[in-house]
């Protein structure tokens, strides 16, 4: 679990700066912005939420491209505990979500039960 979370935070990351451009919203991209300079230099909160199947994680990928916010889903290789759910031979585990200021986060996501 940790390794996954790692690699979203992490991927997250990159999707941003890779795909800030395609943001149309300006005044989001700002937000998103301000929000990644917290997370980066300060003490900003990390959630990891859980989801109860692929498909609603699927769903939740769908919700993110239709609000234009960038995440970056994660295919684990399948090298050492997962087994293979995928074609190519890997399994989706999680996405890495743009941190966001808890105002706007939208109810899709607020929804989720917070991982413990």
């Amino acid at each position: 679990m940790a390794a996954q979370c790692s690699h979203a935070a992490t991927g997250m990351a990159l999707a941003f700066y890779s795909n800030f451009r395609t943001i149309a919203n300006v005044t989001q991209l700002e937000n998103f912005r301000a929000a990644l300079n917290c997370w980066q230099s300060r003490s900003f909160g990390k959630v990891v939420l859980r989801v109860k199947t692929r498909d609603q994680l699927i769903k939740i990928c769908k919700d993110l491209d239709e609000s234009k916010i960038p995440y970056c889903p994660i295919f684990d290789a399948c090298r050492t505990e997962l087994e293979p759910e995928e074609a190519n031979g890997t399994v989706f585990t999680c996405i890495g979500i743009t941190p966001m200021f808890r105002d706007e986060v939208p109810n899709y996501l607020k929804k989720l039960q917070v991982y413990h």
